[in-house]
Formats: structure tokens, sequence, C-alpha cells
């Protein structure tokens, strides 16, 4: 299990949550989606430099294979959509 997992936001400043090491990473999203009030497809989840960057090839895997330790903390960012232009091929 892993104790206390900080989670960083604007509103709420600091979530403290204990959540199983089984839990996945889009579970933990999902769960921490709902305490900030926002869609789980909106935020994003940024760990320490040193660790592994969360991508949405992670949402499947579990806590303990992206070795998330006791008291870590992520930050939680507003997922920016690229927004491309297509162009028009007979306007």
């Amino acid at each position: 299990m892993i104790v206390n997992l900080i989670a960083t936001s604007q509103t709420p400043k600091h979530i403290v949550l204990s959540v199983n090491c089984q839990t996945t990473v889009w579970e933990l999203i999902d769960t921490l989606a709902k305490k900030v009030n926002r869609s789980p497809l909106k935020i994003k989840l940024q760990r320490d430099a040193k660790k592994p960057e969360i991508t949405v090839y992670h949402f499947c895997k579990s806590l303990l294979d992206l070795k998330f330790e006791d008291n870590e903390e992520i930050n939680i960012v507003k997922q920016v959509e690229a927004n491309g232009k297509v162009p028009l091929i007979n306007p």
C-alpha cells in the first residue's frame, strides 16, 4: 500500500491519498479528477524530474509498476490539447 500520496493542484492546494499499490494510473487520475472537479481527460499528472513521465501509455499500469513511493508528491496540471489547423483542399 502506498501511504500518503500527495497531489498538488490549483484548487484545493493539497490532496493526500492512501491508495493501494495495485491501483492503476487511470484509477488514480479518475479519483483526483473527482477531487478537483475536472474531467479525467483534462488533467495530467507530473512526477519529480528524476522519475519517468506519465503518458497515456501508462494508464493501464499499476502504481507499483511505475515505482511510486510512500509520501511521493505529484502535480496535477491542466491537459493542453493541440488544435492543429486543417487546410481546406478546395475553398
